[in-house]
């Protein structure tokens, strides 16, 4: 979980120009925790948007930007690892907001170590 919302913070505050804000949510929806990351940064051109998760792509609009390209395809393999999803809204010159949902994983009850049994 730590490099998912490494990586989405990263690549928000790496494309949102000083001191624009980049926000942070984080929910529980339908037995999932929910993280959205929303900039107001470059945003990601439409012919970008299929290729995103792919190694190595990266948008058009970059210009000088550095990067390998690796983030998005890190992020969105980690989180189906973890069945999980994400979803990526963006448009030029306003910014981008990225959705990713991680299943709540059910956990056994704590022992405390006594017998129930009569």
């Amino acid at each position: 979980m730590r490099q998912i919302v490494s990586n989405l913070l990263h690549n928000a505050l790496k494309y949102s120009a000083a001191p624009q804000p980049v926000l942070l949510a984080l929910s529980e929806e339908d037995d999932q925790v929910v993280l959205v990351v929303s900039d107001t940064g470059i945003g990601i051109p439409p012919e970008d948007m299929k290729q995103l998760f792919e190694p190595f792509h990266r948008a058009t609009n970059v210009g000088t930007i550095s990067g390998t390209g690796l983030g998005l395809s890190i992020t969105q393999q980690a989180i189906a690892l973890h069945s999980g999803s994400i979803h990526v809204q963006s448009e030029p010159g306003q910014g981008t907001q990225v959705r990713a949902a991680l299943p709540i994983l059910a956990t056994k009850e704590p022992s405390d170590g006594t017998n129930h049994h009569h």
